[in-house]
Formats: C-alpha cells, structure tokens, sequence
C-alpha cells in the first residue's frame, strides 16, 4: 500500500509543478510561452533590450531581436520602414517604458535592417542591468526581451 500512496504523491506534485509553470510562463492572452513573435501586431517588433547613453544623457536606444528562436530569421525592419522624426510605441513592459517616442536617430544592423531606436528616457525609469552585449561587452537592460513589443505608428 505504501508504495501506491508514494506513486499517488508523485503524481500530485507533477501535476502541481505544472500548473506552477503554465501560470508563470503564460503571457497575458493566456498564451504560453515568453515570447509571442508569431502573434505579434503588423508593424510591431519582439523587444530586445534598451540601455543608455553615455555621450547622450537623458537618451537611450530601444532595441530589437535580431533572430528569431530558428537563429537565422530577423524580425527586423527593412531601413526604409521609418525615418528620425516618426514615433514608435512601446508596449507589453508592465508600464516601465510603455509610451510612445519621437525617433531621435536609427540604428541600423550589418544586413541594412532597423536594430534599434534612440529617444528619450522616460522621467523615473530606473535601468536594470542585468546582461552584457557586444563587443567590448556593454551593460544592457534585458528585463523585457522577448515580451515587449515595439511598434511603429
């Protein structure tokens, strides 16, 4: 009997780890999963990562994935998608850096595509960083890869 009740309790906690999971890795729509690129609105963009400026103060970069999970497709924007002057909306950050933002300047990756947006630091955003990208390594802010969107307007 002892080993019944012993099976009966793995199964309990299996189930429990499950549910445990499904409810922290779901997304908002009840979507599982962290990123959602395959839903994503027309003309919006999987967040990367943002960090600031050191020679522009009060400004940071708003970056985009550069690969998709199969590592050879970019979601990224041919360079003619927009142009300084326009606006970008951010969304999906729990509000830290949901808004919209004039383009101060574009950042364009080695295959000629959108990689990230300059614009202004939003009053009070406190930056996280909690990765390293680049070459010398830079200190990034990542805390919404792959949940936020950005989209342009």
């Amino acid at each position: 009997m002892a080993k019944k009740d012993n099976t009966m309790t793995y199964i309990i906690v299996a189930l429990a780890v499950m549910l445990i999971g499904y409810l922290l890795f779901r997304n908002k729509d009840g979507s599982t999963g962290r990123t959602g690129y395959d839903s994503l609105p027309q003309g919006c963009y999987p967040f990367e990562e943002v960090h600031e400026i050191g020679k522009m103060p009060g400004q940071m970069f708003l970056s985009i994935i550069k690969y998709l999970a199969d590592g050879t497709t970019s979601p990224r924007p041919p360079a003619s998608a927009t142009s300084n002057g326009r606006q970008v909306e951010v969304k999906n950050t729990d509000s830290a850096l949901d808004g919209v933002y004039t383009i101060n300047d574009i950042w364009y990756d080695l295959d000629g595509k959108i990689g990230a947006f300059r614009v202004d630091t939003p009053g009070g955003y406190n930056f996280n960083y909690n990765a390293t990208q680049g070459n010398p390594p830079q200190p990034r802010d990542m805390t919404y890869f792959g949940i936020g969107q950005i989209c342009l307007i």
